[in-house]
């Protein structure tokens, strides 16, 4: 019977890669990621008291392909309403400052994984980024009738679970070279990258609700009173995504998953709600796609 114990390995590892990683890791010897420069502006603007509509979308046009996308998003299965949003101007007035702030983020992330001159660490970093924008899609369908939780966020949360992954990506380039054995990297991650990730997400300064996803969905048999949060919604949602893959988290049992009570589905009628928003799911992926 497959066990609901975490998924991190916090036992000594025989492989020199992961060990020297873990000790990079662990005497915090690697760089942080920063936030992409526009989602730094935008959350500062967000955060000044004076701030209102006209100032958000006066500083998102003078970037036409973020605008652009923000476009889209407002016309998309997310947020759309009765009117074509054809503007930036109205765009914000349907979004709201927090959801714009939210997306904003998920749709400047992608830069973060990519841009390597190493192939194989470019397409290493592009395959967690397929793997999360398929989480975040899924979280925001799922968070939908939670309405103490905010679906845009419940995207981003999904993006950024894993995001632990870019500084083991780069010290494995930096120390190692291309792993001669790919599944090493992966265990790598998977071991490291929780922890890593809530560093991350506290250096830049999200609430704790969020930075504590990453290690929360490793709990698998986690239960919690009050409603549902967010690391209910992206665990069902990751569970989603590994299954038929060889993710440790695919032999995982769903009936013995806490979180899917929580979010009142059983494991069947999970696969029916997502099967029922494929489209949108799949539309929710292109435009976080670059």
């Amino acid at each position: 019977m497959p066990q609901t114990a975490s998924t991190q390995d916090s036992g000594p590892s025989s492989n020199p890669l992961i060990e020297e990683i873990r000790k990079s890791v662990m005497a915090k010897n690697f760089t942080l990621p920063s936030l992409p420069e526009n989602t730094q502006k935008i959350k500062k603007l967000i955060e000044d008291p004076d701030t209102n509509t006209q100032k958000i979308a006066k500083f998102l046009s003078t970037d036409p392909v973020l605008t652009g996308r923000l476009i889209q998003a407002a016309n998309s299965p997310l947020f759309r309403g009765l009117n074509v949003i054809k503007d930036i101007d109205h765009a914000v007035t349907r979004l709201g400052m927090t959801c714009i702030q939210n997306l904003v983020f998920s749709l400047t992330m992608s830069a973060m994984f990519g841009g390597a001159d190493k192939s194989w660490v470019r397409n290493r970093m592009r395959k967690v980024w397929n793997e999360s924008i398929k989480i975040g899609a899924i979280s925001e369908v799922l968070s939908r009738p939670h309405r103490h939780l905010d679906s845009s966020e419940a995207l981003m949360v999904g993006l950024v679970q894993d995001i632990g992954a870019i500084p083991i990506i780069q010290l494995c380039a930096k120390k190692f070279g291309k792993p001669k054995n790919p599944e090493v990297l992966d265990d790598a991650i998977r071991q490291l990258s929780p922890q890593l990730s809530q560093w991350i997400l506290q250096n830049w300064n999200l609430n704790p609700g969020v930075s504590a996803v990453p290690l929360q969905i490793q709990k698998t048999e986690r239960e919690h009173e009050g409603l549902i949060d967010y690391a209910d919604i992206v665990l069902v949602a990751k569970l989603h995504v590994v299954r038929n893959t060889d993710h440790p988290l695919a032999s995982l049992a769903w009936h013995q998953v806490p979180a899917f009570k929580k979010l009142k589905l059983t494991p069947e009628t999970s696969l029916e709600v997502i099967k029922e928003a494929k489209n949108e799911i799949s539309e929710v992926i292109q435009l976080l796609k670059d």
